[in-house]
């Protein structure tokens, strides 16, 4: 006895879908945007003259006292704070347990700007932050100017993966620096 002819046709209706689906899918992962796209920014002012801002920042064992999403850091290798320093993150997350997030610094220009790029397959994010200096009645104050960029260009991972990110990452950035704010202002 053969199945009802709907039923066959309900079947291939749903094997032209999927196989559609996939294809789409394959072509959104191939496709690349020209750029690396923005996930969360911030700007803080900071009550502290540019170079006490920058050392604190740049201290990476300390980032966990700031940094929302870091629990603890570990320096690779025990050199200076320069371009190509290596260190690890380590972030608690629910259900996955603790990460580990292999951290580069990718530019290194001291008191003005530091860029690091971190490592995790969906995590691969580059971490701009510049500082100048601002002044109000002859006080020095720094301008911390923190922009996130995701490091993967796909259609794919810029149109589903990337919208959740952004919505996480722009409360952890904002708590972040709000955090460094009340750190240095003691």
């Amino acid at each position: 006895m053969h199945p009802p002819k709907e039923i066959i046709d309900t079947e291939m209706a749903l094997i032209h879908i999927s196989v559609i689906l996939v294809a789409v899918t394959a072509v959104l992962y191939q496709l690349e945007v020209s750029f690396d796209p923005l996930v969360a920014s911030g700007t803080v002012i900071l009550m502290r003259n540019r170079e006490d801002s920058f050392k604190y920042a740049a201290n990476v064992p300390h980032y966990h006292k700031w940094t929302l999403m870091v629990s603890s850091a570990e320096e690779v290798s025990t050199s200076h704070m320069k371009a190509g320093k290596t260190f690890h993150l380590y972030s608690d997350i629910p259900l996955l347990g603790r990460q580990e997030i292999p951290t580069k610094v990718v530019v290194y220009k001291p008191y003005h700007r530091l860029d690091i790029q971190t490592h995790l397959h969906l995590l691969e994010m580059r971490i701009s932050m510049n500082f100048t200096d601002t002044h109000k009645d002859d006080v020095p104050f720094t301008k911390l100017d923190c922009a996130i960029h995701a490091r993967r260009r796909s259609y794919l991972y810029y149109s589903t993966l990337l919208q959740v990110l952004r919505f996480v990452m722009k409360s952890q950035l904002k708590g972040s620096l709000l955090n460094m704010k009340l750190l240095l202002q003691t």
